[in-house]
């Protein structure tokens, strides 16, 4: 027997696939290492499988060999390490192939000791960019489905509540299961649109459903999920499925809803169909997010008094009315102030014991809380009361829970939000500089400076200009009162207030100057700010949204620009992304970029080029008219002064914007930003798949980068050094894109030894189907064609269809069912195309849904060669033949009634083959 070290030592170092079939003849993978069970401590051991590992590592080379000799592999004792092999061996292969291992994978990934299980939620992805939609839904709702609790519900507990129930759990490792969904959620609603976000739905009301027993009658059964998730809009890290999965609900219903009203409309379709409560609070949170073109949902939901009374709809309902309020007739706005002016029932607050004074004051409070969100909209009389409300009670509370449900440590403040409201400006900074926390009290749950500084940056929100006076007290006080002070200005920002910015960016200018380290300081983050680097990062948030506000006045240009000359220079943190180090290039570097205080930095220095272009005014700004913009600019090039990844990522991804701005620039900084030299291919390689992933293919960028073009076209297949995350996943991606921008608009042609050409020619099956699905997404989504376009479009169908050896193009030729099924072609000259598209593929069509649609339009014009086309179809793929039924029994039909004897004879043939495998629903065609 050979032992487990030894073989791993053999398959560890064998990288040849041609030892497959040889190691499968002799049984290698046949037999998975049994686990190691120990009945006396109740544990057990899972072995790896050499075997399986190399076989894993061959699926990249011998898709097909790899797929056919798993599917022999019966591993169904859980083992996580055949598990993972299992799933990375089927990402591996392309989605046709991959496909075929979908009904083990979903089998696999319900193991309770599943490892790296975020592997099935790329692989569902993987799947659906083939069109593999229904396996990729299957994959993802066997992986995210959750399960009840197995403990037993304690009888002190079922004497209060006969039905109570445990909350449901997770099948895998909640930091798993997040992953599946924060990583490729977006892409998955990409790919599989409205499925995806119902597919959440029915997970989501799975789980409520686990521990809620609907009431006799009820519609609309109640969830109090504004008490454990009272802001849908906060995404938390928890383990509770509830609690994740809403604000996931609405996170890619908002994504879909997004593309107009058409899709906001099927996601109210698919909400209005739950049961739970928490459905129609992200409802009316999707309409106020989406009021611009939400029509008449918005007064259907307004004037709703349910939704008006029902104090589980509150914060989202009065949301909704601060948006929407002013596009309600006069009539309908009549109405809602109504019922405000009805107020609470006095009688009923009485008789639960309230005074008639307080039930009186408790009726004005929620009087003035319910024409808090419409105060602007408000006619002169209503408007009148409601200031008389506010002079009588001020500011109204937000009763919201705290957010997502959880309490925050180390926030306890000694002194309230209305005790510090109360303070004069003096009082507060003397209150600052001397409060201190009770050494004898335990921290993190005793008053600290954290929580101070929480109350501080309401105080300073709501009383900019006169804390802006007397701001520079704070260079007395601690860095967490600078940080929390300078956060409240840049909420006040947001509500556009008005204050001192000179006062503010002195203040900055002072803090970016000190060292960040502060030495001897001690505590921790919980209860108050470890160095100047939190205070830093507040400081770039005022600036960024002061240039987004037009706020900052442009007098204070010099100190504005010192203050972010400084951030960026700080190289606080340098040490974590350059690019010599290969730590660095296997991070996230795109989320460094927009997190990272020097690289937001980076950032704001190219919204001062902005800031300043609009201000100066001057016929032909160029960054001539920067130069200290200029000079930082050239400096981030220089690796000696600025080596850092996540900087040189903002070059590529802001190129265009350059461009605009100083063309002759670019063009002589273009081999800076994108350096030649090996050794520099990781700031090459990230500041190019950020311009890819980030623009589209602009003219003026493609005349000034053509030659970086053709070298990455001559590059394709080598590995791309850019690090992690889903924006750089597929980094050819970018550049199938914006080849097939070019192309559309007439930018590049199909000319021998043109860039196009040498692209067609050299890359792989899978990057051409991916190119034509891009093209038949794009021409599913767009109303009109030119004449011109549609030419070009056609010289590329005719160009791959004359491929000379068919065999290496399938996925490609598949692919073009979007073109055919997208009708912008005519219907003769398709069907000649797709028909000769089928047999170059073997029957291989993509998309899988709607497949047979325009066969079926057109099958009594053109039987025959319909006919022809759909035999191709149905033999290169019966398991998806019920999805397909009432278009394919309609064509058989037809044909049948042709009277083209060819059209007959396939229709008969296609029904005998349908028959053969199980399919007999078609037979009564040939009786008819």
């Amino acid at each position: 027997m050979v032992r487990l070290e030894q073989q791993r030592y053999f398959f560890e170092r064998l990288n040849n696939p041609k030892w497959i079939q040889p190691l499968q003849k002799k049984g290698w993978f046949a037999k998975p290492p049994s686990p190691k069970r120990d009945e006396e401590r109740g544990t057990i051991e899972f072995q790896e499988w050499p075997a399986l590992k190399y076989l894993s590592r061959m699926a990249a080379h011998e898709p097909e060999l790899v797929a056919r000799v798993m599917q022999t592999i019966h591993a169904a004792d859980n083992n996580p390490y055949i598990i993972q092999s299992f799933l990375s061996a089927a990402l591996a292969m392309p989605p046709e192939i991959a496909d075929r291992l979908t009904p083990q994978a979903v089998k696999l990934v319900q193991s309770p000791y599943i490892m790296r299980a975020h592997i099935a939620g790329d692989l569902a992805v993987h799947l659906a960019r083939g069109g593999k939609e229904n396996s990729a839904l299957t994959l993802l709702r066997t992986a995210l489905y959750v399960v009840p609790d197995p403990r037993s519900v304690a009888e002190t507990l079922k004497t209060v509540d006969p039905n109570y129930q445990h909350e449901a759990q997770m099948r895998m490792p909640y930091y798993e299961y997040q992953l599946i969904i924060q990583r490729c959620g977006v892409e998955l609603v990409k790919l599989l649109g409205i499925s995806f976000v119902e597919l959440l739905c029915t997970i989501l009301e799975g789980t409520l459903s686990l521990e809620k027993r609907r009431k006799s009658g009820a519609k609309t059964i109640e969830d109090f999920s504004y008490i454990w998730c009272s802001n849908l809009s906060s995404l938390e890290t928890t383990q509770s499925p509830k609690r994740f999965l809403a604000p996931a609900v609405l996170q890619y219903a908002d994504v879909y809803a997004s593309q107009g009203p058409e899709q906001l409309e099927k996601i109210r379709d698919v909400l209005a169909n739950r049961s739970f409560k928490v459905f129609r609070r992200i409802e009316l949170e999707l309409l106020t997010r989406h009021h611009d073109f939400a029509g008449s949902a918005l007064s259907e939901k307004l004037v709703d008094k349910d939704a008006f009374d029902d104090v589980a709809l509150r914060y989202e309902y009065d949301d909704l009315s601060a948006k929407a309020f002013g596009m309600l007739t006069v009539h309908q706005q009549e109405q809602i102030l109504q019922w405000i002016d009805d107020g609470l029932n006095l009688k009923l607050l009485v008789q639960r014991g309230f005074s008639e004074a307080d039930a009186q004051e408790v009726s004005e409070k929620w009087q003035f809380e319910r024409l808090t969100p419409v105060k602007e909209f408000l006619a002169n009389s209503w408007k009148e009361r409601y200031e008389t409300l506010h002079d009588k009670y001020g500011d109204p509370l937000d009763r919201r829970l705290i957010r997502g449900g959880a309490f925050q440590f180390g926030s306890k403040s000694p002194k309230q939000l209305p005790e510090l409201a109360e303070m004069s400006v003096s009082d507060v900074m003397e209150y600052l500089m001397t409060w201190r926390p009770n050494p004898n009290e335990s921290l993190p749950f005793s008053p600290s400076e954290e929580g101070l500084g929480a109350v501080l940056t309401e105080t300073v929100a709501k009383r900019p200009a006169e804390f802006s006076e007397q701001i520079g007290k704070l260079k007395e006080t601690d860095p967490t009162y600078v940080r929390s002070a300078i956060q409240g200005f840049e909420s006040a920002v947001r509500s556009k207030a008005v204050f001192d910015w000179t006062s503010v960016l002195v203040l900055a200018l002072w803090v970016v100057r000190q060292p960040i380290e502060i030495p001897g300081r001690t505590g921790d983050h919980w209860t108050k700010d470890p160095d100047w680097g939190w205070a830093r990062a507040a400081i770039v948030s005022l600036i960024e949204q002061g240039f987004r506000e037009k706020a900052i006045p442009f007098a204070l240009r010099e100190t504005a620009w010192s203050i972010i000359a400084a951030l960026v220079e700080a190289k606080e943190d340098i040490k974590e992304l350059p690019y010599t180090d290969p730590d660095s290039q296997s991070k996230d570097i795109w989320s460094h970029s927009v997190n990272r205080t020097e690289a937001r930095a980076m950032r704001i220095a190219v919204q001062y080029i902005e800031w300043c272009r609009n201000n100066l005014h001057e016929p032909h700004f160029s960054l001539a008219s920067v130069p200290e913009a200029e000079k930082l600019l050239s400096n981030g090039l220089d690796t000696n002064i600025q080596p850092s990844l996540d900087i040189r990522l903002i070059y590529g991804e802001l190129l265009p914007f350059l461009i605009s701005i100083d063309r002759l620039w670019i063009q002589n900084k273009k081999f800076d930003i994108f350096p030649a030299e090996p050794e520099k291919q990781p700031l090459r390689d990230i500041a190019w798949v950020a311009y890819l992933t980030a623009n589209y293919a602009y003219n003026a960028a493609f005349e000034d980068l053509s030659d970086i073009y053709l070298s990455a076209v001559q590059d394709m297949g080598k590995s791309r050094q850019v690090g992690s995350g889903h924006m750089v996943n597929h980094p050819e991606d970018g550049l199938i894109h914006h080849l097939m921008q070019l192309y559309w608009n007439g930018r590049i042609g199909l000319e021998d030894n043109g860039i196009l050409d040498i692209f067609l020619k050299q890359a792989s099956d899978e990057l051409l189907g991916r190119m034509v699905t891009y093209l038949g997404r794009s021409l599913k989504e767009t109303k009109e064609l030119s004449n011109d376009e549609v030419k070009r479009l056609e010289s590329l169908w005719d160009r791959s269809i004359s491929w000379p050896d068919d065999s290496k193009h399938k996925r490609e030729l598949a692919a073009y069912g979007w073109w055919f099924n997208s009708n912008h072609f005519e219907d003769h000259w398709a069907l000649e195309h797709i028909y000769k598209s089928l047999q170059l593929s073997h029957g291989g069509f993509e998309p899988k849904l709607g497949t047979l649609e325009r066969f079926m339009k057109l099958a009594e014009q053109y039987s025959k060669l319909v006919m022809q086309s759909t035999q191709l179809v149905v033999n290169a793929d019966f398991e998806n033949v019920i999805l397909w039924h009432d278009d394919l029994k309609k064509i058989l039909s037809i044909a049948l009634k042709s009277g083209d004897l060819e059209a007959m004879k396939t229709a008969r043939l296609v029904i005998q083959n349908l028959g053969t495998r199980g399919h007999l629903q078609y037979r009564t065609l040939l009786a008819e």
